[in-house]
Order: structure tokens, then C-alpha cells, then sequence
């Protein structure tokens, strides 16, 4: 099967943009909160980012290890935190890649519960219903 890199680039930075939002609108509205719950918050969000991008792939036969490769491009492009946090170092990183994969876990084996197979073998848009 051959990848298409263009849905993956796509679903990583949905997953990331999804966790920028809900993060920043979580410190606006709570931000005594925004540390303490931050951990699980992001696991949600990145959950439901990568049900999106399940979602989006619509084929059940690729579709694990298409988040597969959608988690370690987000992981990859985490590698940023490290120049942008002062807080943040290697060991950070490193083991961000739990918390990631949980997200993917959740959102991915969501995404099997709410996207029947579609029998193609490759990303494919929706189509549009026939009256």
C-alpha cells in the first residue's frame, strides 16, 4: 500500500492544532486549572484530534497504521516544544510519546466505532448522497 503523505501531514497538524486551541482556551478561561488538569486534557484532545483523523481515513484496513504514522509526525513535531518551553528537555520529550499514543488509542478505536469501511484501501473525501 502506498502512503500518502499529504493525509498524513494533514491529520498531524489538525491532532496539533486541535491541542494548541483547546489548551490556550483552557488557560484563558480556567488558568488556575490549565496546569493541574493539563495532562489529561491534552490526552482528550489529542484524542479526539486523531478520531478526526481516523475519521478522515476512511478505509478500515490501513487505518491503524495510518494513525500510527500520524502519531510519530505529531511526536516529531513536538521535538519544537524543546526550543519554544523553557521547561521542556529531552527526557520531556522522550516521554511524551505515551501520552500521545493514548490519545491515539482513544480517538483512533473511536474512530473504527463511528466510520463503517468504506472498501477502498486509501484516503477518500466523503461523497455526497444521491437523491
Amino acid at each position: 500500500m502506498k502512503v500518502d503523505w499529504r493525509t498524513v501531514v494533514r491529520d498531524a497538524l489538525i491532532v496539533i492544532l486541535i491541542l494548541w486551541v483547546g489548551t490556550r482556551a483552557l488557560g484563558s478561561i480556567m488558568p488556575d486549572a490549565a496546569d493541574s488538569a493539563s495532562g489529561i486534557v491534552g490526552v482528550v484532545l489529542m484524542g479526539i484530534g486523531f478520531c478526526i483523523s481516523g475519521c478522515l481515513f476512511r478505509a478500515r484496513e490501513g487505518r491503524i497504521k495510518h494513525v500510527g504514522r500520524v502519531v510519530l509526525l505529531v511526536w516529531a513535531i513536538s521535538f519544537a516544544n524543546l526550543f519554544t518551553a523553557p521547561d521542556r528537555n529531552v527526557f520531556n520529550w522522550l516521554s511524551s510519546l505515551g501520552p500521545i499514543a493514548l490519545g491515539a488509542a482513544i480517538g483512533g478505536g473511536a474512530s473504527f466505532l463511528i466510520v463503517k469501511d468504506s472498501g477502498g484501501d486509501a484516503a477518500q473525501a466523503p461523497t455526497a448522497p444521491e437523491a
